[in-house]
């Protein structure tokens, strides 16, 4: 879950409700906390930033795909 790995950032939300779906509709996501962040939380926030970029929503089945981009994909698939 979201919160067990961005805790520091999650005690900054304003809204504990949000659904993922919420946040990606959210033209600013500087809006979802109460700022100003601290220094770490900061850095959860922009790592979060960085992840949200790659999800889309598939609005037929409610379900959520993960993007990443190939280079990441290349990573994860010469791992394997």
């Amino acid at each position: 879950m979201l919160e067990e790995k961005y805790q520091l950032l999650y005690t900054f939300v304003k809204n504990l409700d949000l659904s993922v779906y919420q946040v990606l509709q959210t033209s600013d996501l500087e809006d979802l906390f109460h700022l100003p962040l601290s220094t770490l939380a900061f850095e959860e926030f922009k790592e979060l930033t960085n992840l949200i970029q790659f999800l889309d929503p598939q609005n037929d089945n409610g379900s959520w795909m993960f993007n990443p981009p190939s280079r990441v994909g290349k990573v994860f698939s010469e791992k394997i």
